[in-house]
């Protein structure tokens, strides 16, 4: 069953059957087959042909086009934390808590720590303290001794 109709305006999908379709133009349905494997179509000079209905998508127009990180901006919204990448300064990856959605920047969801890389911070940060401990007893020690 096709979810065409006669008055549709349909995009050519394949440019590798031959036809005098151009891939990715609009054209209008003018029937539909019983089955809906089939439509007609119409192109602007008038000519009409016959096509299989797969070769075809609805066109869906876009007055105002969805924007460069829609999609980044859909997953932020429901809660994802988002990265950015500035493209005129760092190269890192930075956390934004509240991203300017820039189209020259670079964003990507953060990536989730695995297991042995949230052990290995645990100890990252333990060997962290303990450094910091030893150079305040170091600075004890010298304190006493002088």
């Amino acid at each position: 069953m096709s979810d065409f109709k006669a008055g549709d305006v349909v995009v050519y999908l394949d440019s590798a059957y031959p036809t005098w379709l151009t891939q990715g133009k609009t054209y209008k349905v003018l029937d539909v087959n019983t089955g809906g494997s089939k439509i007609i179509v119409k192109r602007d000079d008038g000519v009409t042909g016959t096509f299989n209905s797969n070769r075809f998508k609805i066109y869906t127009y876009y007055p105002n086009p969805p924007h460069k990180h829609a999609d980044l901006i859909k997953a932020w919204a429901d809660g994802a934390d988002i990265e950015c990448k500035q493209r005129a300064g760092t190269l890192k990856w930075r956390h934004l808590p509240y991203p300017e959605w820039n189209t020259a920047n670079e964003y990507r969801i953060k990536p989730q720590l695995t297991e042995q890389q949230i052990k290995a911070k645990e100890i990252e940060d333990q060997l962290a303290k303990a450094e910091k401990e030893v150079k305040l007893l170091t600075m004890k020690l010298k304190e006493v001794n002088t």
